[in-house]
């Protein structure tokens, strides 16, 4: 999307999204609108629980990816000045060894080690060696740790009390309607209630745009940057950088090999 941007400078097109959640696309065009939540709050719902609990050694183990570096870039900038120290390894994508990384990361000794892998495999390859090297610490993970059952049943045990953040968008009595006719379509539920929802608002939100005003780029502009768009998921406007307006990060919790929302949000 970053590399998109600079193609959308002469008003010929534009761009609305959802899901896409990197930090770094805030702001980056008048072009791009957001129907997602920032990482950024992400980064900012750790580092104030990072804060509150009084930890002062912070681990992470990231991937070399726009969308795990944003995290990692956006909690060190939380944390600035704070006292608290962030210690910082990295993989490529598509390593199959971060036992080098995780052991640098074991020998400080961290009060709370943050997960921040781009995909369910790479995450499985940091989960799968922290038991073989016996690492068990305090967990933060990301959003891409906390969307897949399978994952987080399969290594439970680790993950147990582990902290996630993820967007989840308001339900109303749309919602339901959204999500039966999910099922109806592909015969089983959508894996992600928030994501199906959104898409399905999107595209309504962008059938709107045009309906109203044709394919005038300029229009549409204008249009959504004043649009109160009553979706599935809540009413759909757009700050001056163009994401979504109120779109917070709610915080998860591990147990017993399913993901919920803490109680002490």
């Amino acid at each position: 999307m970053a590399s998109l941007a600079p193609m959308l400078t002469d008003g010929n097109a534009l761009f609305v999204s959802d899901v896409l959640s990197g930090a770094k696309l805030t702001g980056i065009s008048q072009y791009i609108f957001r129907n997602w939540g920032s990482d950024i709050n992400e980064s900012r719902l750790f580092a104030d629980k990072i804060i509150q609990a009084g930890y002062k050694k912070v681990g992470v183990i990231y991937e070399e990816t726009d969308y795990a570096k944003g995290i990692k870039i956006n909690l060190d900038n939380f944390l600035k000045d704070s006292g608290i120290t962030v210690m910082s390894e990295s993989f490529p994508t598509g390593t199959t060894d971060v036992r080098t990384q995780l052991t640098k990361l074991k020998s400080e000794k961290l009060d709370i080690l943050l997960i921040n892998p781009q995909t369910v495999t790479s995450a499985e390859v940091v989960l799968k060696q922290m038991e073989d090297l016996n690492f068990r610490p305090r967990l933060l993970v990301n959003d891409n740790v906390t969307i897949s059952k399978d994952l987080v049943m399969k290594h439970k045990d680790i993950l147990d009390g582990a902290l996630g953040a993820n967007y989840v968008a308001p339900s109303n009595s749309q919602t339901d309607l959204i999500l039966k006719m999910y099922k109806d379509t592909y015969g089983q539920d959508c894996p992600q209630t928030t994501v199906c929802v959104e898409t399905y608002d999107t595209i309504h939100l962008i059938a709107e745009a045009l309906k109203v005003n044709g394919e005038d780029v300029a229009k549409i502009r204008s249009y959504l940057n004043t649009v109160k768009y009553n979706g599935a998921g809540g009413e759909i406007s757009f700050d001056g950088n163009n994401d979504r307006n109120g779109a917070v990060y709610t915080l998860f919790i591990v147990k017993d090999g399913a993901v919920q929302i803490a109680q002490d949000q």
